[in-house]
């Protein structure tokens, strides 16, 4: 029998989206936070596949030390990830009022002190769409390294073969206690949120994979 409370990025960050979700996309965004927690199947958009695709393209790269080939843009992101260690389980567990709470994530690249993530798009809107979220912060209180980047690719057409532009998007960790005094208190609104909305046995028996 398991007793853990799983935490990811992408549970803090769909709630975040629920929470603050129009009220024209609220439904769309409640239905999706309950197949997350449900772990319902879901299929795969053509962005993200291009995404997954351009992941591995570059991963390959750098195992083949292929710093020469590709776009000039390609090669700064490929010269950016070498070297690293790529596709790392990251997981830690913290105590919350008296409760087990697992964090866990994979890294794309990581480095001593460093974790990079590759991230795709087709329209570049800035690094706070990025920063807002919680994956660099979760990241760095699991593995306790001090520095995040993420690399942003910039596709310059919608067939996402070309870029158009690398963005780096860098986060220094605050401190430990300061990442806890962030995500600590998002959890418990989280955690109150599916007591009021009777999803905890979902949360707790589905995702979490407590029998």
């Amino acid at each position: 029998m398991r007793n853990q409370l799983l935490i990811t990025p992408t549970l803090l960050d769909s709630f975040d989206f629920l929470m603050t979700a129009p009220p024209a996309w609220r439904a769309r965004a409640h239905s999706s936070f309950v197949a997350m927690l449900r772990r319902e199947p879901y299929k795969s958009s053509k962005a993200a596949d291009a995404g997954i695709a351009f992941e591995r393209t570059v991963y390959r790269a750098c195992r083949q030390q292929a710093t020469t080939l590709g776009s000039e843009e390609f090669k700064t992101v490929v010269l950016s990830c070498i070297g690293g260690k790529f596709q790392s389980v990251l997981k830690s567990v913290e105590k919350i009022d008296d409760q087990e709470v697992v964090f866990y994530g994979k890294s794309d690249v990581e480095f001593t002190n460093t974790i990079k993530d590759i991230k795709t798009t087709g329209t570049w809107k800035g690094p706070d769409s990025y920063l807002k979220k919680w994956q660099h912060k979760i990241y760095l209180l699991i593995s306790g390294k001090q520095y995040f980047d993420y690399i942003i690719v910039e596709w310059a057409d919608d067939n996402k073969c070309t870029i158009k532009n690398v963005h780096i998007v860098p986060y220094t960790s605050p401190g430990r206690q300061a990442l806890l005094d962030e995500i600590y208190p998002a959890i418990a609104k989280l955690f109150t949120y599916l007591h009021n909305e009777l999803l905890w046995d979902d949360y707790y028996f589905t995702f979490s994979n407590n029998k």
